[in-house]
């Protein structure tokens, strides 16, 4: 292994151990609502009817086949440590102070140590987009980019919402917003598009039917509610042959409590597995009609806009009641991964106030430092003599996948925080990383001059 290979490992190792001292204080990878779900996937061959099947895989494969759950945010945070080191390289940051110095900023001050170290695919979002945006402006040749198309694969495959948000991304890099050379584009736009026919057929496998995703019906159907036009359609159009009709009194205030209550109509109608196909007629009634589809659209527009501002780490990091052994994570951690058991229940996320006191601490530092940063990233957007091509780039890269992100959220789901905290990170890292190159050049010290480093087209 040569000087420069051990010096890169060495920088991606200690990155990585750095995004681990989140979970490491909280005694055990964080977990969410959802985590049971994802375990029951990986560890019982179950496929779920609201979310892909893929991350279970990955939380097999990455825990050893169920040898400890640490193995899966030590992967998570390996790969955000690499391609973290890989676009500051490219941006041509490769001290370990600079390195390093981003990585502890980051880890103190945002939601990527948090999302890298918690058992949900939230934090492929931002590695996709990393990976993404590395395959189309490193310099290097294409088996060495090749990886990074791999990451956005991955990305693809454990999280519903990123086939969408990446489509958006590269239709918006393809007509130009960057000046990406076009052959990388052609070329990132056609291996993506192999990836939704790939999908389908790995549906297929787990699922005997070819799609996309299950349970789409359902999540518009709570859209429907948020954007007030499901009351509305069902008073104009009951007593017809609709499945909600006789719930129409019972309609829940929000598209949240129609997905998850267990009052809801969606479980009077089959839940997850049968409720879809009893939904499509109202779904699609409702949106057929142009004044209906107009108020959808600008609900979704208006909800991305709250979604962009949307800063806080989230409460998905708060226990509940974790401790309790109906929990359904406290039931698949206890049933699939016996010996992280005891280390679960000893977790900070699992006793006293469940983490509340340090999650809203740490959201009184991230939300400024995000309105910080995001007004800094339009700054230097706007000031090209500040920033190298490259850098405006990729910050355009991110610009434009915060705002897909943000519009696929409050068009598919709802606005949320986690939503936008398990990407906006990106921001103050290529902030940071335009500080460090405005800070050599003033002290009159050259920025590390790799061949990546070196742009050959600009905005």
């Amino acid at each position: 292994m040569n000087k420069r290979r051990a010096y890169t490992l060495s920088l991606i190792a200690l990155s990585a151990l750095l995004l681990l001292a989140l979970p490491l204080i909280n005694g055990f990878p964080f977990t969410y609502p959802d985590t049971g779900t994802y375990l029951r996937s990986a560890f019982r061959g179950f496929v779920p009817f609201d979310r892909p099947y893929w991350y279970g895989v990955f939380i097999r494969l990455s825990s050893g086949g169920g040898l400890s759950l640490w193995g899966v945010v030590v992967v998570q945070a390996l790969l955000t440590a690499w391609l973290s080191f890989a676009l500051l390289r490219m941006l041509g940051l490769r001290r370990v102070v600079q390195v390093l110095g981003s990585m502890v900023v980051l880890t103190a001050t945002t939601g990527v140590a948090w999302y890298a170290g918690q058992l949900m695919p939230d934090i492929f979002t931002a590695l996709g987009v990393m990976g993404l945006l590395l395959f189309l402006l490193d310099e290097g040749p294409l088996e060495q980019r090749a990886p990074y198309l791999g990451v956005v694969v991955l990305a693809v495959l454990v999280h519903s919402s990123n086939l969408l948000t990446f489509t958006i991304l590269l239709l918006v890099l393809m007509a130009g917003v960057a000046r990406i050379p076009w052959s990388r584009r052609r070329m990132a736009a056609l291996l993506f598009a192999a990836t939704w026919p790939v999908l389908v057929l790995l549906n297929l496998m787990v699922t005997r039917t070819p799609q996309l995703g299950r349970g789409a019906e359902v999540f518009f159907t709570a859209r429907l509610i948020d954007a007030g036009i499901l009351a509305e359609w069902l008073d104009r159009t009951c007593p017809d042959d609709q499945a909600l009709c006789e719930y129409r009194a019972a309609l829940p205030a929000t598209g949240n409590e129609f997905l998850w209550a267990t009052s809801s109509p969606l479980y009077a109608l089959g839940g997850w597995e049968h409720a879809p196909a009893k939904l499509r007629p109202t779904v699609f009634g409702a949106l057929k009609e142009p004044g209906l589809l107009l108020r959808f659209a600008s609900s979704s527009v208006a909800g991305a806009a709250r979604q962009l501002v949307h800063w806080n780490v989230g409460a998905g990091f708060i226990g509940r009641d974790l401790q309790e052994p109906t929990n359904p994570v406290h039931d698949m951690v206890r049933n699939t991964m016996q010996q992280d058991h005891p280390a679960f229940l000893r977790a900070r996320q699992s006793t006293g106030d469940g983490n509340e006191a340090w999650v809203h601490a740490m959201d009184r530092v991230f939300v400024p430092v995000m309105a910080l940063s995001h007004l800094l990233l339009i700054v230097l957007l706007l000031v090209p003599r500040w920033t190298t091509p490259r850098w405006r780039q990729a910050a355009t890269v991110v610009a434009v996948a915060l705002v897909a992100n943000a519009l696929v959220c409050a068009t598919l789901s709802m606005v949320a925080d986690r939503f936008g905290s398990r990407l906006n990170w990106l921001v103050p890292l290529l902030v940071l990383a335009a500080l460090w190159q405005m800070g050599a050049q003033r002290s009159g010290a050259k920025p590390s001059r790799t061949r990546s480093s070196q742009p050959r087209s600009g905005l």
